[in-house]
C-alpha cells in the first residue's frame, strides 16, 4: 500500500514538472517513413554505373540517410545526411548479367530505421559490348551472324583506309574479337550500307562510291571472300546521285539491291531495285516514286519469288512523308503498294515479310517529334496493327526483325533519357506490339544510336549501332551481344493505333 502511494505521488509531481513554465517536454521520435522503390532511368548495361534515386519523408522533420541492398550480395554504405523529403542518387554497378532486386533502407539522426522499401527489378542482359574505329568517324550501318557464330558488320571508316571514307568491313568471332577487318574505296567518300553472308559463305556489301563510276556517286555492290579479299565488284548508275541501302540474296542465286537513283525515274529521288545474277552483272532495273523524293529503306525477297522494299515518299499519302510499302512481282513490277502516316512527317526504317505472309514495318512517326512506330499488316498491305512506342521525347525506330517466337527486335535511339543526346534504344515486343523487353545504351553526355539488330542462333541478340560515349575516336562502330532477352520492360507505355492509305498504283 505504501509502495503504490508513492508511484502515485512519483507520477503526478513527474506531470506537475512537466506542465512547469521552462521545462522541455519529453521527444517522441519516430522512424522514417518507409522510402519509395528506388528508381533509375537507365537499364542494361554491365559494368556500367547506373544511378539510383532514393527518398524518404522523416515524420519529425529529421534529415535521413540511406542505404541500398543491390541484390548481388552487396549493401552500400550510409549515405550522407540529406532532408527530409530530398531524394539522393547512389550509384552501382553489376559486373555479371541477371535480374537483380534493389531496395532502399533510410535512418534518422537518432538512428531510426524505416522499413526497407519494395525492390525495384534491374535485368543485365548484356554478354559482351566491343567497340571498333580509329580517331576519327566510324559508323556502322549492318551487322549479320555468319555460319561460324561470329558477325560480320559493314559500315563506313574516316579512320583508315584510302580517301575521305570508305567502306569499311569487319569480322569479329562470337566474343567480339577482331578477325580481320578491310577497307575498300578510292581518294573520294565511299560508304558501306548493308552486308550479308551468301549461301556460299563469302560476303556481299553494297553502298555508294564517289571514287569511282559513272556519276557523281553510283551505286556500288562488293563481293569479297571469307577473308574479305574481293571477289568483283559492280556500280550501278548515271550522272546524277545513286547510291545503295539494302542487299538480300535471291533465291536463285543472285541479289537484290535497293537504292536511291537521281540518274533515273520520274521525280529528284526514286527508290530504286536492282536485280544482278550471281557474279554481279545488271539482269534489270525499276524505279518507284513520284514528283516528290521517294527513298528506299530497306528490300527482302518474298515467298513468291517477289520483292517488298520499305521506304519514305512525299510523292503520295497524306501529307509530308509516310511510310511507303512497295510489293512487286519477280521482275519489279508493282503488284501493290501502300503508304502509312499522317500531315507531318513519318519515316519508315527497315521491314521483311513475316511468318505469316504478311509484312512488317518499322519506322518514326512524326507526332511528338518522333515516335517508334511499328506496322503489321497482311499479304496484302492492309494494316492489322500497328504501335507507337513512346517515351518522354524524341525516339526514332530503324530496324526491325521477326524474331523465333513470332514477336519483333528492334534498334533504334531515343533522346527521352538525356534531351539534347540520344541513346541507342532496344526492344523486344511480342506478335501483337507489346512490350516484353526494353534497354537503353549510352552516357549522359554524347550521342548514341542503333542502326541494326538481329536474333542470334543461341536466342539472344546481335545489336550494331554507332556510339559518340565510348571507344577511341569521335565514333566508333558499336556490337552489343545480348545472350538472353533485354531484360524485362519495366512500367508501361502507351500504344496508339494509326490509320492507312493507298497510294496510285
Amino acid at each position: 500500500m505504501i509502495r503504490t502511494q508513492l508511484t502515485v505521488a512519483c507520477i503526478l509531481l513527474l506531470a506537475a514538472m512537466t506542465l512547469q513554465p521552462g521545462c522541455k517536454k519529453v521527444k517522441v521520435n519516430r522512424p522514417p517513413d518507409r522510402p519509395e522503390a528506388p528508381g533509375t532511368d537507365y537499364y542494361g548495361l554491365v559494368d556500367d554505373t547506373l544511378p539510383f534515386l532514393c527518398g524518404a519523408a522523416d515524420p519529425d522533420g529529421d534529415s535521413l540517410r540511406y542505404r541500398v541492398d543491390w541484390g548481388d550480395g552487396d549493401t552500400s554504405d550510409w549515405t550522407e545526411p540529406e532532408r527530409s523529403g530530398r531524394g539522393v542518387f547512389i550509384l552501382h554497378s553489376w559486373h555479371s548479367a541477371g535480374t537483380f532486386f534493389v531496395r532502399v533502407q533510410a535512418q534518422d539522426g537518432d538512428g531510426m530505421l524505416s522499413d526497407w522499401s519494395e525492390t525495384s527489378p534491374i535485368s543485365l542482359a548484356f554478354a559482351w559490348r566491343q567497340t571498333y574505329g580509329g580517331a576519327s568517324d566510324d559508323e556502322a550501318a549492318s551487322v549479320r551472324q555468319t555460319y561460324d557464330g561470329g558477325y560480320i558488320v559493314a559500315g563506313t571508316t574516316s579512320s583508315f583506309g584510302a580517301g575521305m571514307a570508305d567502306v569499311w568491313l569487319l569480322r569479329v568471332d562470337e566474343r567480339g574479337a577482331k578477325i580481320w577487318d578491310k577497307t575498300y574505296g578510292g581518294p573520294a567518300e565511299d560508304r558501306g550500307c548493308s552486308v550479308q553472308q551468301t549461301y556460299f559463305g563469302d560476303f556481299i556489301v553494297v553502298g555508294q562510291t564517289c571514287s569511282k563510276g559513272a556519276g557523281g556517286s553510283d551505286a556500288w555492290s562488293i563481293r569479297v571472300d571469307l577473308d574479305g579479299n574481293v571477289v568483283w565488284d559492280r556500280t550501278f548508275g548515271g550522272s546524277g546521285s545513286d547510291y545503295a541501302v539494302s542487299v538480300k540474296q535471291t533465291f536463285e542465286g543472285g541479289f537484290a539491291i535497293a537504292g536511291v537513283t537521281c540518274s533515273e525515274g520520274a521525280g529528284g529521288e526514286d527508290i530504286w531495285l536492282i536485280r544482278t545474277d550471281a557474279s554481279g552483272n545488271l539482269v534489270w532495273s525499276r524505279t518507284y516514286g513520284g514528283a516528290g523524293s521517294d527513298v528506299a529503306a530497306s528490300v527482302w525477297q518474298t515467298s513468291d519469288r517477289g520483292f517488298v522494299i520499305t521506304g519514305t515518299t512525299d510523292s503520295y499519302g497524306n501529307g509530308g512523308k509516310d511510310v511507303w510499302l512497295v510489293k512487286t512481282d519477280s521482275t519489279g513490277n508493282i503488284l501493290w503498294s501502300k503508304t502509312f502516316g499522317g500531315v507531318e512527317n513519318d519515316y519508315a526504317g527497315s521491314g521483311q515479310q513475316t511468318s505469316d505472309g504478311g509484312y512488317v514495318v518499322v519506322g518514326t512517326r512524326g507526332v511528338n517529334d518522333g515516335d517508334v512506330w511499328l506496322i503489321k499488316t497482311d499479304a496484302e498491305g492492309g494494316v492489322q496493327w500497328d504501335k507507337t512506342v513512346r517515351e518522354t521525347d524524341r525516339d526514332h525506330g530503324t530496324w526491325v526483325e521477326q524474331t523465333k517466337e513470332g514477336g519483333y527486335a528492334i534498334a533504334g535511339y531515343t533522346y527521352s533519357h538525356h534531351h539534347y543526346d540520344s541513346d541507342v534504344w532496344l526492344l523486344v515486343v511480342d506478335g501483337f506490339g507489346q512490350d516484353e523487353f526494353i534497354n537503353y545504351c549510352g552516357a549522359y553526355n554524347l550521342n548514341d544510336n542503333g542502326v541494326c539488330i538481329t536474333q542470334t542462333s543461341d536466342g539472344g541478340y546481335i545489336a550494331a549501332g554507332n556510339t559518340r560515349s565510348h571507344g577511341a575516336g569521335m565514333c566508333d562502330f558499336w556490337l552489343i551481344k545480348m545472350d538472353w532477352g533485354l531484360g524485362p520492360f519495366l512500367g508501361s507505355r502507351p500504344n496508339h493505333e494509326h490509320g492507312a492509305n493507298t497510294a496510285p498504283q
